[in-house]
């Protein structure tokens, strides 16, 4: 026979989401919802900013917005502590970087009205790289979700979509990135450059760098619907014992 484990062992093993409180379950569900809008406004509004012809105070209002709902939904799911280790490390790591893309969202701002800016053009980049590793970390943390929710078909798209993400964002944003920088210290204006490059891409080669996120998104607005799924179990179990005599 083995062992029973001791109760300090056993109040640090993780929680399923069958056995989360109803309290973490909301935390949970709130830090899903702002995560995905915000995600969804933050992309939405950068891609018009890189193919407008000047950024206008709606792009920033939006962008922005997204930007403080990523930071609000990485804190709620930072704050949901009974799901173990591999979950904690994974928030805190959202967390980090959400609060890394509100720190560089100016800079972002002001290279895009003063582009050939060496300076802001590296603090942009930054910001975008930011994003996208939230976006990988993301879908690593809802096949976090998967594994204690008890499905394995999320875990294995959690782990190709981060894969996807890996292979089809990393590597073109490193070289691009490159390219922006050389352009820059040559005096060429990188946003002109940058928008030329875009005209050129063909549209479903733009829809393919674009798949990464909406793959995300699409994880993330399932494993919301898992939580909400549990939290009203959760709530109808307690009303049901509330109206036992």
């Amino acid at each position: 026979m083995t062992p029973p484990l001791p109760c300090d062992a056993a109040d640090r093993s993780p929680a399923s989401l069958q056995r989360l409180p109803a309290r973490e379950l909301t935390r949970l569900v709130q830090g899903l919802y702002f995560i995905f809008l915000g995600s969804l406004a933050v992309l939405a509004a950068t891609v018009e900013v890189f193919v407008a012809a000047a950024m206008r105070p709606f792009h920033v209002l939006i962008c922005g917005a997204g930007v403080v709902g990523v930071l609000a939904g990485s804190w709620r799911l930072c704050q949901v502590r009974a799901l173990g280790q591999e979950w904690k490390l994974c928030t805190r790591g959202l967390l980090v970087l959400a609060g890394l893309m509100a720190y560089l969202f100016p800079f972002f701002c002001l290279w895009r009205n003063l582009p050939v800016n060496v300076y802001l053009l590296c603090h942009a980049l930054v910001w975008i790289g930011a994003f996208i590793c939230h976006t990988a970390l993301l879908s690593s943390t809802m096949g976090v979700l998967g594994k204690l929710a008890g499905r394995p078909a999320l875990v294995a798209q959690s782990m190709l979509f981060a894969g996807i993400t890996f292979l089809t964002l990393f590597a073109p944003f490193a070289l691009l990135s490159r390219e922006l920088i050389l352009v820059t210290s040559q005096g060429t204006d990188p946003l002109y450059a940058l928008q030329l490059l875009i005209g050129q891409v063909p549209l479903l080669l733009g829809l393919g760098l674009l798949s990464p996120f909406a793959l995300t998104l699409s994880l993330v607005w399932t494993t919301k619907d898992i939580a909400v799924q549990r939290l009203m179990a959760a709530g109808a179990a307690v009303e049901g014992n509330a109206d036992r005599p």
